[in-house]
């Protein structure tokens, strides 16, 4: 079957009732995989059987959550040869929340790894220092070449 201007725009609207449907951010279709997903439904064709939430929330899911493993493992790796960056910040979310937030930077990319609710806490330097060195342990001391805070006093104080 041929381009047809009216088959694509049936197609487009029925995109468009999913993402309203489904409250999805518009912001959602610039992601890598959006484009990808169509792409592999096409190449099913008409019949392909959508997976059920059983299969998205089940098997689907588990296959995903090694794939990340799996990339992570890859990353430790490059932190074991390479060394790596941990940052961290705290702010403030619209909840008035205390949120910190940890990261790892090496060669072979950023990786989130933790982000922490410290609401409860007082953020005074012993806090922060426990905090970060957990992630230091977590990533492994050997591995951690440098670690880069903001600058607000409690993290000057704390002069991991």
């Amino acid at each position: 079957m041929g381009w047809n201007k009216e088959v694509h725009d049936a197609a487009k609207m029925a995109v468009g009732r999913f993402w309203i449907y489904g409250s999805i951010p518009f912001f959602t279709a610039r992601s890598p995989y959006w484009q990808e997903m169509v792409d592999a439904l096409t190449i099913c064709g008409a019949g392909f059987k959508a997976p059920s939430e059983f299969d998205l929330r089940g098997p689907i899911l588990t296959e995903l959550v090694n794939d990340v493993k799996k990339e992570l493992g890859d990353q430790r790796q490059i932190w074991s040869t390479k060394g790596c960056t941990i940052m961290t910040d705290g702010w403030t979310d619209r909840r008035n929340r205390t949120l910190l937030n940890f990261l790892v930077s090496s060669a072979g990319g950023t990786v989130f790894i933790k982000s922490i609710d410290a609401s409860a806490h007082c953020k005074n330097a012993t806090y922060l220092c426990e905090q970060i060195e957990e992630v230091i342990n977590e990533v492994g001391e050997e591995n951690v070449v440098q670690v880069v805070t903001d600058n607000a006093p409690n993290y000057v104080a704390a002069d991991y």
